[in-house]
């Protein structure tokens, strides 16, 4: 900003507050006295961690203070990384211009934690590693599906060093509309081959853990120990729809398939999506063998898992066929009886992605009337 008094210590710049309640952070539009310049100081982006929504109202209010005072926004500053809120500067910048600026050192941050969440969560990202709790894997892609706010980085440090601290993952009570449950922190350990390899769950992005870090800490949860190692063998087999209300709070509904017809289920998805995908967390299950099936189906030789859960990321329909899209948490292994092989498209959240089936990365699209006969439920929690 430019002022004809830079060294002036009588010169005094003339700063407005704006105080969040939730995230009791206070963020400052500060302006040059000797013209309309300003700057904005630390400012916040709304979320409703239990329902996975972002809002502007603390952004917006400063954007209408600016706007009724005729400033020039010159730079939205950090003067430090936000582990307490998300910062509304790209929001602003985006209304009314200028630059965002934070300290240089933000990489030494960002090196030291960035590889939790290394561009975002991702559907794709969770893996199941080697304990049979796919509900869980399934409930944590379906939620970074639908819900990708609600997975979250929080870090408190526990030492002088870069390397002392710890995360904390937020569980839910289920049914509760949101009400919390429990708040677990565990370290960034979790087990490995002697050659490196995650033993447990992992992203299918290498240097990316947070599908590691949530199962260690649901693993916590599950087993009720103080300390940091947790038997993560402890989470095997559940439900996966009580698993996704564990993480956000939602109200669980289940629906069989025998007593549904293919369009009944179809429509189901449909209404809990919007432009082909899911907003409200769904997984659906496959009976304990293929015999159990009502037409006694060959899982095998259609390549479905039996006494499976998986994640239901929304519907197509193509050439007046219905399908659900369903992806397996091995990250591999396809459906192969009435599906879809080639790219869909979904709006996710802001923009269209492409999800190409013929791709192998456990994501498919079954005709209805086959998941209706191959499927025993879905549910959701909302």
């Amino acid at each position: 900003m430019s002022s004809p008094c830079p060294v002036d210590l009588t010169c005094k710049p003339q700063v407005t507050a704006f105080f969040d309640a939730p995230t009791n952070t206070v963020s400052y539009v500060v302006k040059d006295p000797a013209s309309a310049s300003c700057a904005v100081v630390d400012s916040v982006m709304d979320i409703d961690y239990a329902a996975g929504r972002i809002a502007y109202k603390s952004a917006d209010a400063i954007i209408a203070f600016i706007e009724k005072n005729g400033l020039k926004l010159e730079w939205l500053i950090e003067t430090h990384v936000h582990a307490d809120h998300l910062s509304g500067a790209p929001y602003i910048q985006g209304k009314l211009g200028g630059k965002i600026g934070i300290g240089e050192n933000i990489t030494i941050v960002q090196n030291t934690f960035g590889k939790v969440f290394n561009e975002g969560t991702e559907f794709f990202d969770p893996i199941q590693g080697a304990v049979a709790n796919c509900y869980y894997i399934a409930a944590l892609a379906s939620v970074a599906w639908a819900k990708p706010f609600q997975l979250a980085q929080m870090t408190r440090a526990t030492g002088s060093s870069q390397q002392n601290f710890v995360d904390m993952v937020r569980f839910y009570k289920p049914d509760s509309g949101g009400a919390l449950d429990k708040q677990i922190e565990v370290t960034e350990a979790v087990p490995q081959t002697m050659g490196g390899n995650y033993i447990y769950a992992r992203s299918s992005e290498t240097s990316e853990i947070w599908p590691s870090v949530y199962e260690k800490a649901y693993a916590k949860l599950k087993t009720g120990i103080s300390g940091d190692h947790p038997d993560i063998t402890a989470t095997a087999w559940g439900d996966c729809v009580w698993a996704t209300a564990q993480l956000t709070g939602g109200r669980r509904f289940y629906y069989d398939t025998a007593s549904r017809s293919d369009d009944t289920l179809w429509n189901l998805v449909r209404g809990n999506s919007m432009s082909y995908r899911t907003f409200n967390p769904m997984t659906a299950w496959t009976y304990s063998t293929g015999a159990a099936a009502e037409r006694h189906l060959n899982y095998s030789g259609a390549t479905v898992v039996a006494s499976h859960c998986y994640s239901v990321l929304g519907w197509a329909y193509y050439n007046n066929r219905k399908y659900i899209v369903l992806r397996n948490p091995w990250g591999n292994t396809e459906a192969t009886v009435a599906t879809f092989g080639g790219t869909h498209w979904m709006y996710d959240i802001s923009w269209w992605r492409p999800i190409t089936m013929n791709i192998v990365d456990g994501t498919f699209a079954m005709e209805a009337w086959a998941f209706k006969h191959y499927f025993a439920g879905l549910g959701v929690a909302k």
